[in-house]
């Protein structure tokens, strides 16, 4: 007879979800199952549901408890689960039917202690399933399942994609009142296996739909401190065992700390505003506590990690009270890397400086349309990418290197944007500035932008000072975006060369409309250009006139890599090409739902940038809903004059 998997799911006011949870594991083609349903003192109608399933089959099990946590929870099932495997699913997911089938076999044909498989997020789709006939495998053996820990990344670190032998949890328990749970017990697991495999089939289907449930919290202080401890104990772990593979699992697990440690803060900050210095020196003392070996280690990362992981790294340099050697360690590895970058093709090159990494997708966008333009019309360049992070962190090193590298055929761009002037100094007027000094002898086209001085002592001293610089440049050409921009420029710096061309996003333009749409989008903004002051008003009239509101912002507390950045625009673009109308004081609120087509109302802001691009380029009435989608002035001129102004570089 096939050996005994107990299966174990945590549950906390899911009963939204919960059937379908427990419907995929009834339907497993593996049938010797004791399936145990731990209900943490849930509010809603989980408990009910859980009862009701036990009379529909004699493997199911339940247990009410008090609401403990899902520490407690996971360990009511274990302490009850009289299976030779264990098995974890938490209850708003689902499993492949065939999933324990497969996990069983492959455990008992490789005589490992665990084995686990690879996941799907999903936020509310269903999937069919279709059936696995084989499956791939890869087999760890003990030093190497650090190698596993490391190359597969948070696979590993969840509970619930896993097969165990139940005798990893003799002496194992999940912390009591700990969050990130899974991590905490990790390298206990490890400890206790020989062997691990792993299968590339996605056989479990991770909800990321749900806010509220027994996995995830509003982050807090205890959130912080646990993810801390838990990732205070891998680094232990890796530096105190010698490992082939120190190297490559101290970047994995350092980068991933403090990826977390850093995303945890920024949430944490918002819940509590007065305590920042001191979360500020609890980050930092872990950091200088990991960088004993950080030199070493950190120039031993492989390049390829540098542009997702390294960034945050850089992040916490500018704390005046970090560790000196972790600064230098920065400055070395960026020398090393982006030296490399800038340097390893022999190809003519276009240089585009100062695209985002910060969570503003308006600036992603037109880092997006600035790539197919290049791509469209330079095609025989080699196209290299220098962040405003990697510009202004790296500074020096970087400009040292593309001088280096630089020759006659080659074209530095600026990214476009609205981050000209005094309302954005650091990493905006201050960073371009700082390009145009460096690069006095070579041409810089800087692409279409907004400027704006505030009309105060400080916007007035700040206009003399990018005047002086501006127009001591004898090859720069500003394209600004719109006429008010244009106008400034000839009034205020008469001797820099100015053009006129679209915000790069107009070059994102379709062609036809969407004839399925629903509901209205709000996106208004929440910061110092914001000049709206009867939200409540515009909200009652909008609520009034349609059902369905979504409230999105062009700018997300998230960073977005360069990596993901196109993804995640495509997805946020298909929010408004559905949507009947979009109300915004957001530019690129305005420019996205003139490129998918959708009718909108826009506002202006304190730079005027949203009435100076929309009557310069879509029509001459601010607060009218766009009702043709004809384009009112034929791009392509524009377009080919940028390309001719980017040539005579």
């Amino acid at each position: 007879m096939a050996e005994l998997i107990s299966v174990i799911v945590p549950i906390y006011n899911v009963e939204k979800y919960l059937s379908r949870c427990i419907d995929s594991i009834l339907n497993q083609t593996y049938k010797n199952l004791e399936i145990i349903l731990v209900d943490d003192g849930s509010t809603d109608n989980c408990g009910k549901i859980c009862d009701e399933y036990v009379k529909k089959d004699n493997r199911i099990r339940v247990i009410h408890q008090a609401n403990s946590g899902l520490s407690m929870a996971r360990n009511t099932g274990l302490d009850i689960a009289t299976g030779d495997y264990i098995g974890f699913v938490d209850s708003d997911d689902y499993i492949h039917p065939q999933m324990y089938e497969i996990l069983s076999k492959s455990l008992i044909k490789n005589n490992a202690d665990l084995v686990f498989s690879s996941y799907k997020k999903f936020e509310k789709e269903e999937f069919n399933f279709n059936k696995i006939k084989s499956w791939n495998e890869k087999k760890y053996i003990n030093t190497d399942i650090v190698d596993m820990e490391c190359t597969n990344n948070s696979r590993i670190m969840a509970a619930w994609n896993k097969l165990y032998k139940k005798t990893i949890f003799e002496k194992n328990r999940y912390e009591k009142g700990v969050i990130c749970e899974d991590a905490h017990i990790l390298i206990d697991i490890l400890n206790e296996c020989s062997s691990i495999v792993y299968i590339s089939e996605e056989l479990y289907y991770y909800s990321i739909e749900r806010e509220d449930s027994i996995m995830r919290d509003k982050y807090n202080l205890k959130i912080l401190n646990d993810e801390l401890k838990a990732y205070k104990k891998m680094l232990d772990f890796f530096e105190k065992n010698k490992y082939k593979s120190i190297y490559i699992g101290f970047d994995w697990v350092y980068f991933k700390y403090i990826t977390k440690i850093r995303e945890h803060y920024y949430k944490v900050k918002k819940n509590f505003p007065k305590r920042n210095d001191i979360l500020y020196k609890l980050l930092c003392e872990y950091l200088v506590r990991y960088n004993f070996q950080g030199r070493k280690r950190i120039n031993n990362i492989k390049i390829r990690h540098r542009q997702d992981r390294f960034y945050l790294i850089c992040k916490f340099t500018r704390m005046k009270f970090l560790n000196i050697d972790l600064k230098k360690a920065c400055k070395s590895f960026f020398r090393k890397c982006l030296v490399k970058k800038i340097t390893s093709t022999k190809q003519k090159k276009i240089f585009l400086i100062g695209t985002p990494e910060h969570g503003n997708l308006g600036d992603h966008a037109i880092s997006v349309a600035a790539k197919k333009f290049l791509d469209d019309n330079f095609c025989d360049f080699k196209l290299i990418e220098i962040t405003s992070s990697d510009y202004c962190y790296g500074n020096e090193t970087i400009k040292s290197a593309i001088r280096e590298s630089l020759s006659k055929d080659d074209i530095i761009l600026v990214s476009g944007g609205g981050f000209l002037g005094s309302l954005w100094l650091k990493n905006g007027e201050e960073m371009v500035r700082d390009i145009i000094i460096s690069f006095d002898r070579n041409k810089i086209v800087i692409l279409p932008q907004t400027i704006f001085f505030e009309d105060n002592e400080e916007g007035k001293n700040q206009l003399k000072i990018s005047k002086s610089i501006y127009e001591s440049h004898k090859n720069l050409v500003l394209c600004v975006r719109e006429k008010k921009s244009f106008e400034f420029i000839k009034n205020n710096m008469p001797n820099v060369n100015v053009k006129l061309i679209p915000d790069m996003v107009f070059y994102l333009k379709e062609n036809k409309a969407t004839n399925y749409r629903k509901g209205a989008i709000v996106c208004f903004r929440n910061d110092k250009e914001k000049i709206i002051k009867k939200d409540r008003q515009i909200l009652d009239e909008i609520n009034a006139n349609y059902k369905n509101i979504v409230k999105i912002d062009t700018v997300s507390s998230k960073l977005i890599s360069v990596k993901n950045r196109e993804k995640v625009l495509k997805k946020f673009l298909e929010k408004f090409k559905y949507s009947e109308i979009v109300y915004t004081d957001r530019l690129h609120g305005m420019l996205f739902a003139y490129i998918t087509n959708t009718p909108f109302i826009a506002f202006d802001n304190l730079s005027g940038k949203i009435r100076a691009t929309f009557e310069t380029w879509i029509s001459d009435d601010l607060q009218m809903v766009i009702k043709d989608y004809n384009e009112k002035i034929e791009f392509g001129k524009y377009w080919e004059e940028l390309v001719e102004i980017i040539k005579l570089a």
